[in-house]
């Protein structure tokens, strides 16, 4: 029945359209988190970006967290066999009864958006961003390890203020969306790049490598 409801909500990963940039904000996202009191002000994040290899990428460092005897949780997507996957602590996913419980709690936030809320109904995908924040809040993990859904820029998960940001390889990638050019697609992705937080980046196209640079020298972010 949890799953039901969060599927029902407008899912951009199912649609059979690539939906228009103007249709990706946070404003929304932080009208959510303000009625669940703010849980992503809670977590110590890791935040992961790029167009090949960031899934992995965020799997392997909440796995060698976990190894250096860390308590962690890492949000993907999408997922294979159950949406529980996208949520995991400790490398395992929540529960069937933790995951119902958690869209219990935050049901009620999701429905004034969509009767009352000044930006429209929640998406699947900034709901389930939420329960994750919910989640690992409640676990009082050390670290949380937070893979970018689409882009970077207006993704739902750049509400957070994460320990360092992380951008791995970048090519064209939904292109309807985040535009045509390689520069285009740069931009939106180093949206995630915050003032006086550190950046680690792979090995770039010289034009991805500089834009990156730039942007962390003008919001004073060291970068590896």
């Amino acid at each position: 029945s949890a799953v039901d409801h969060i599927m029902s909500l407008v899912d951009f990963e199912r649609s059979t359209h690539s939906p228009n940039h103007s249709k990706f904000h946070l404003e929304r996202m932080n009208e959510l988190l303000e009625f669940l009191n703010h849980p992503q002000k809670d977590l110590h994040a890791i935040h992961v970006a790029g167009t090949k290899g960031k899934g992995s990428t965020a799997a392997l460092i909440a796995s060698i967290l976990q190894q250096a005897k860390y308590n962690v949780g890492l949000y993907t997507s999408p997922h294979l066999h159950t949406v529980r996957e996208r949520i995991q602590i400790n490398q395992m996913p929540l529960t069937e009864e933790e995951f119902a419980r958690i869209t219990s709690e935050i049901w009620g936030a999701v429905e004034f958006l969509a009767e009352k809320g000044k930006f429209g109904p929640a998406t699947t995908f900034e709901v389930l961003t939420a329960m994750s924040f919910l989640a690992f809040r409640k676990a009082k993990l050390d670290f949380e390890v937070i893979e970018v859904g689409l882009g970077g820029r207006l993704d739902a998960t750049n509400v957070i203020h994460p320990l360092v940001s992380l951008i791995t390889s970048i090519s064209l990638d939904h292109t309807a969306t985040l535009g045509e050019s390689i520069k285009q697609i740069t931009m939106e992705k180093a949206g995630i790049i915050k003032s006086e937080i550190p950046l680690v980046f792979s090995e770039q196209k010289k034009v991805v490598e500089d834009i990156l640079i730039k942007k962390a020298k003008k919001v004073n972010s060291k970068f590896v």
